[in-house]
């Protein structure tokens, strides 16, 4: 029964330390400015954010109306990420490492 114990134990510890480590595909820190974010996307919820030359963005995912890709437009400032798409501004933080918009961590999937 201990050793029972002990296994759900390591397995739940297994579990929340990857929960809470950062996401290892971004090895090294982009430039935190709008043209490090080029040619990355990230994951924000069910959203995914394709940052083109700026100011272009491309919004995609099953949370949009009609289910097709939009245009949106971002800038950074001083770290702060602004992101605007259908008349609506979303506002957050970016360091080089870690995006987060409207207190959600995004979640970096790739760069070209």
């Amino acid at each position: 029964m201990l050793r029972w114990r002990q296994t759900i134990a390591l397995a739940i510890a297994v579990i929340l330390h990857g929960c809470t480590e950062p996401d290892s595909s971004l090895k090294a820190p982009l430039p935190a400015t709008a043209e490090g974010l080029v040619g990355s996307t990230w994951q924000l919820d069910e959203i995914t954010l394709e940052f083109g030359a700026p100011p272009a963005l491309t919004i995609s995912g099953k949370a949009l109306p009609f289910g097709k890709p939009a245009k949106g437009e971002f800038v950074v400032h001083d770290g702060i990420i602004e992101i605007t798409a259908f008349g609506r501004a979303r506002g957050g933080t970016w360091d080089g490492r870690s995006m987060v918009i409207d207190g959600i961590d995004a979640r970096f999937v790739s760069k070209k």
